[in-house]
């Protein structure tokens, strides 16, 4: 799977072959298909496991209000050699051709986060930390767009963008400290 990650982020899906990923994991390819029948069954492995890894730290913090989740979510964004970032960016790009393999599951993980978002948000605007003028949904709309933005900036000069400070201060802009 690390193989995998490492070849996909490089040359993305379509460029990224089995081979490769077999010949840097020190495999025959025959070993890698026999665990991944297909391209893309290692594909969406690869990009399962890195959702699992989300959703496990998640899951460790259920006592967190709205705020400090989306905080804490924000602050583990650590991709030190941007391994994840470029995968994510590459696919991304790539999955919008709806013959894609990874189109169905970018549509439906951009949904599903956009609604974990918006959730987060409307609990935010209940509990009176979500500026008023603010919808649940924009403010979630915003944030993934940023954070896109901010992630493919932080590959093509990852001195000038930090993505953790950015996203912390917007988050900022777009909440209150205390309830209304």
């Amino acid at each position: 799977m690390e193989a995998a990650l490492e070849v996909f982020s490089v040359s993305g899906y379509n460029r990224g072959s089995l081979r490769a990923v077999a010949e840097r994991a020190g495999l025959a390819e025959a070993t890698v298909l026999h665990h991944f029948p297909t391209k893309e069954k290692l594909l969406i492995a690869v990009l399962d496991n890195r959702e699992e890894l989300v959703r496990e730290y998640l899951g460790a913090n259920p006592a967190l209000d709205a705020r400090s989740a989306l905080l804490s979510t924000i602050d583990r964004e650590d991709d030190p050699h941007g391994t994840y970032t470029a995968l994510f960016c590459r696919l991304t790009a790539e999955a919008t051709d709806p013959t894609h393999p990874a189109h169905g599951y970018m549509l439906s993980r951009y949904a599903r986060v956009r609604a974990e978002l918006t959730g987060a948000f409307s609990d935010m605007s209940r509990d009176g930390q979500l500026r008023h003028n603010i919808t649940p949904s924009s403010a979630a709309n915003m944030l993934m767009a940023l954070w896109d933005g901010l992630l493919l900036q932080s590959l093509l000069d990852p001195e000038s963008v930090d993505v953790r400070r950015r996203l912390r201060e917007f988050v900022s802009i777009l909440t209150t400290d205390a309830p209304r």
